[in-house]
């Protein structure tokens, strides 16, 4: 009849009205719905107006940001990253109906996919730039998807974590190294083992080593191999801030450039945006650009910091390096695991495990590629041959001195958020 007639159509219309909001509210980088944890969804009500908006989280936003640093740094899985930040404090907001509780793994999966923690919104499968503050940065967010990915790709994750893994390969076939733990005989046992010989990818022999033997035969390495004299470390030091003193234009000239690379993709990312609310290209094709996108303002974004130098915490932090590299056998064996680990990835690419003789477990050290700026400074990669596995220990020396031309390559001088690259 015609009040049905008319309450159908007002229902409609009352329904397109809400939609287009919504819309319009997306388009604009407001947040459709519930905010992800770490935000908190506010509302202030001003005579007839309603304003809402959404703000961090006191209480769970660092924790979210710290998430995407952890994740990042290749440390954690995502099932120990869960069990971190339960011990962490880090809890859902009670409701009435459900209590607060820690995050499932599957949450912190969804979390670290979501990019809404980098200033986005996403609706109908496009994305906006959003009103809310970010809580982590698009460099991170693009690490964070690389390393999800090759979990997705078959890399298995693992709950055991040794400051080593990552760093050592087997010496017969070039493989990684796995760190497990094994028990047995009443007690607990961690091996390093080859991925070549455990996966049956070739015809390695390399046994299973015990993981705190090569601990003592990589601190001795340290000790025996890798150090530098004072008169050395001032050498080094005063050539290579003679190259990044030369570097600094190239790296003004670089960081331009990536800026100018950072509008371009954003200017491209509203083009897709405009092409799909015209009808021109399809949801799923403009999810794929934009993620491919995403991944390309990470790399400009890392690029433009990698470039964005402060040049007196350079210097003091060469100064420091130096200072380190005059004792750093000391320093290593002194060490916790953690600043070990800190040590390896700074001054090292890769060691090469073997054992002395086929028939016996005693691993050795055959060689280790230094990472730069240490390969330069030191002079010579690490890698000393039987005659120098004697009682006379031998250090790397830098020879014939430094030249300035090989100081340009210099890595790790600044802060983590930070670093220069020529």
């Amino acid at each position: 009849d015609m009040l049905s007639a008319i309450a159908t159509y007002e229902r409609k219309n009352h329904i397109d009205r809400v939609t287009l909001g919504i819309d319009r509210k997306a388009r604009t980088g407001g947040t459709v719905g519930p905010a992800p944890i770490g935000y908190l969804n506010r509302k202030e009500i001003k005579g007839s107006s309603d304003y809402r908006w959404v703000e961090p989280d006191p209480q769970r936003a660092e924790h979210i940001s710290w998430a995407f640093e952890a994740f990042a740094s290749g440390d954690y899985t995502v099932v120990a990253l869960s069990d971190e930040l339960a011990a962490r404090g880090l809890l859902t907001i009670a409701t009435e109906r459900r209590p607060a509780r820690a995050l499932h793994p599957s949450h912190i999966h969804r979390l670290l996919r979501n990019p809404y923690y980098i200033g986005l919104v996403t609706y109908k499968g496009a994305q906006y730039p959003g009103l809310h503050p970010p809580l982590t940065t698009v460099e991170l967010f693009g690490k964070v998807q690389t390393i999800l990915d090759s979990h997705r790709t078959g890399e298995k994750q693992v709950r055991h974590t040794h400051y080593l893994r990552s760093t050592i390969r087997c010496a017969r076939c070039g493989s990684r190294m796995v760190f497990t733990r094994a028990r047995g005989n009443g007690g607990r046992y961690d091996y390093f083992c080859c991925t070549g010989r455990h996966e049956r990818r070739n015809q390695c022999d390399l046994p299973y080593l015990l993981a705190d033997e090569i601990e003592d035969r990589l601190t001795d390495y340290y000790q025996r191999h890798i150090t530098l004299s004072p008169d050395e470390a001032h050498q080094a030091a005063t050539a290579v801030w003679a190259a990044l003193e030369k570097a600094k234009h190239a790296a003004q000239r670089d960081a331009k450039r990536q800026r100018r690379r950072i509008q371009q993709l954003q200017n491209k990312r509203r083009s897709l945006v405009d092409a799909f609310e015209a009808g021109a290209l399809p949801v799923d094709l403009l999810k794929e650009r934009q993620e491919r996108i995403t991944l390309q303002l990470a790399d400009a974004h890392q690029r433009a910091a990698a470039v964005e130098v402060h040049w007196d915490t350079i210097e003091a932090n060469l100064k420091a390096a130096y200072a380190l590299t005059c004792d750093l056998g000391r320093t290593y064996a002194d060490s916790s695991p953690a600043a070990r680990r800190l040590i390896n990835q700074a001054l090292l690419r890769v060691v090469h495990v073997d054992t002395e003789d086929p028939t016996i477990r005693t691993p050795v050290i055959r060689d280790a590629e230094l990472a730069q700026p240490f390969q330069t400074l030191l002079g010579v990669a690490a890698a000393p041959d039987s005659a120098s596995r004697t009682e006379d220990p031998r250090r790397i020396s830098n020879g014939g001195g430094l030249r300035e031309a090989n100081m340009v390559e210099v890595m790790g001088l600044e802060p983590t958020t930070s670093t220069l690259r020529t």
